[in-house]
């Protein structure tokens, strides 16, 4: 199911109108309803927001919003890497693999003249995108929830 889809359903269940919905988190409403109509992504800042008024776990809704895979984290994993190990593997930055001596197309290795031409073709593609990338602190918020939440996992067990 899609975040926007998932946040509508929650707000319906406790019988919020979007505009209720978003005043309760000092939110525009077209912003809300463009989230809901899968038309902008919910940061994770805006997500935990939600989570508050809807009664969901935060942890939940990042998972819906595809910014984590909590299924996927044991403690040896979240233990093995740091902060910036975790950025690049939940956040990749393409432009970071390109500028890499190591990058594969379709099983064959690209040169550095290859990679600088994708990068000036990719730039183009996506100039007129809205800047979305969480910020350092996002990131790091999110991988100290990870965190916690696996060592309360694990403590259960």
């Amino acid at each position: 199911m899609e975040i926007g889809t998932f946040i509508k359903e929650k707000r319906k269940a406790k019988s919020l109108t979007l505009r209720e919905l978003a005043n309760s988190i000092n939110l525009s409403h077209s912003y809300l309803s463009q989230i809901e109509n899968g038309q902008r992504k919910a940061s994770p800042e805006l997500l935990e927001k939600l989570s508050k008024v809807l009664d969901v776990e935060y942890m939940h809704l990042l998972e819906e919003a595809g910014y984590i895979r909590l299924q996927e984290y044991d403690e040896s994993y979240i233990e093995f890497l740091n902060i910036e190990e975790f950025r690049k593997m939940e956040f990749p930055d393409i432009e970071e693999y390109l500028k890499s001596n190591q990058v594969y197309f379709s099983k064959k290795k690209l040169n550095k003249a290859h990679r600088e031409l994708i990068l000036k073709v990719m730039h183009a593609l996506t100039d007129e995108l809205e800047k979305n990338y969480p910020s350092a602190e996002e990131i790091e918020k999110l991988y100290r929830n990870i965190k916690d939440s696996t060592e309360v996992i694990n403590n259960r067990n």
